[in-house]
């Protein structure tokens, strides 16, 4: 079972296996397949697989921030991994853009900004149909996906605590927004839009409100 802290923790990396087989010397070529992710935990947190907080089947760990985060990368995904090579929810950041305005989902104008720029983070997420195999008992077999879910750094790792405002709640209609939970065997594919003053920083996904355990994209 994955407890609360160890599964802050997990994450997927770019590291791929590919299976390979032979039936004899006069066999053709064995023809490419598709990679599969390999799940891997941070390289400071102890787990059954490895001593040293690998899985086996991995050579390397993910890119940890110094706050404790994990580097995601526009348009691969991380997440959490439920063990072997399954991942049970992944999230990829396709891409952050800033604007000025954003579509409102009440009235025909656009909607202003308050901070500086609305920051636009197109995403997509998917959960494992046996995501509450790994749970706690109690434990309840979703995540939040929704726009608290997500906060701003600047590059030092300061986070801006203003970014949900009354502006940045009214943009995009429910169909275009990020879906505000994922349940077992669901994909969601949608934008989040924070109000920030900043021009560089991170994007952090941290549901789980534990600092450290999250995951966030350079902007």
């Amino acid at each position: 079972m994955i407890s609360r802290a160890s599964k802050t923790a997990l994450a997927l990396t770019g590291i791929f296996i590919v299976a390979a087989c032979s039936s004899g010397a006069d066999a053709d070529p064995t023809p490419e397949v598709d990679p599969v992710p390999v799940g891997t935990t941070k390289p400071d947190l102890d787990t059954n697989n490895s001593p040293n907080g690998q899985s086996p089947e991995s050579d390397e760990t993910p890119e940890v921030s110094d706050s404790g985060d994990v580097e995601g990368t526009l348009g691969e995904p991380i997440g959490l991994a439920g063990g072997g090579d399954e991942a049970i929810f992944t999230m990829t950041v396709n891409s952050i853009e800033h604007t000025p305005t954003c579509p409102s989902r009440i009235d025909p104008v656009d909607v202003e900004n308050e901070n500086g720029s609305f920051l636009v983070a197109d995403i997509t997420a998917e959960m494992a149909a046996n995501y509450g195999e790994f749970l706690e008992e109690g434990e309840e077999p979703f995540l939040a996906t929704a726009t608290d879910a997500f906060h701003l750094t600047d590059l030092k790792g300061v986070v801006q605590s203003d970014v949900i405002t009354i502006s940045s709640y009214e943009c995009f209609s429910i169909d275009e927004q990020l879906a505000p939970f994922i349940n077992p065997g669901e994909t969601a594919k949608g934008v989040i839009a924070l109000d920030t003053s900043l021009e560089h920083g991170y994007v952090v996904y941290n549901p789980w409100g534990v600092d450290g355990s999250g995951w966030r994209w350079e902007f």
